[in-house]
């Protein structure tokens, strides 16, 4: 491989924008730091997709927006909540005892404060964290350094650099 080559081939995986491609060793980084994140506090929990339908059913019911995909965690203050229990969730929303949790990984080498971190969001947890305000946070973890850093999206913006809106598409199975 000619050097040239293989410098942009370095410089494109160091690139920020390329960072955001969804990779197998994304997912990998993602889905430990979901697991790190469980194992620091019993208020972390990853819930069961029966558990999802009934939050979202709850959160729906206090007039927020809420889709089932746009959050990874649930952080709940009140372990005696079933989270299967649109009522009893309703009344954790109401004593804000319950928030839902977007978690953003890296493995990347950085500080505390993950500086100069690029991440995506998509339209659906913008729309929900919006909606819930301090009731949504995204939990950045680094899997390298295990720093974590639990946010609104009010902190997020505060910190925000730039801010590049993309779309993300997938086609069906059908001929053009």
């Amino acid at each position: 491989m000619p050097a040239n080559l293989a410098e942009n081939v370095a410089a494109a995986i160091d690139d920020p924008l390329l960072g955001a491609i969804p990779s197998p060793s994304n997912q990998a980084t993602a889905s430990r730091a979901k697991t790190f994140l469980c194992s620091t506090s019993d208020a972390f929990y990853d819930p069961s997709a029966t558990e999802r339908s009934a939050i979202a059913a709850a959160f729906a019911g206090k007039n927020f927006v809420v889709y089932g995909k746009a959050f990874d965690l649930v952080e709940l203050h009140d372990s005696s909540v079933p989270l299967s229990d649109p009522v009893a969730l309703a009344a954790a929303i109401d004593s804000r005892v319950i928030a839902l949790v977007e978690v953003k990984s890296t493995s990347r080498d950085l500080d505390e404060e993950f500086r100069s971190h690029f991440f995506s969001m998509s339209t659906a947890e913008l729309l929900v964290a919006q909606s819930l305000g301090p009731l949504f946070k995204f939990a950045f973890v680094n899997t390298r350094n295990e720093h974590v850093r639990l946010v609104t999206l009010q902190d997020v913006y505060r910190r925000a650099k730039a801010i590049y809106p993309t779309w993300s598409i997938r086609f069906d199975d059908r001929e053009f």
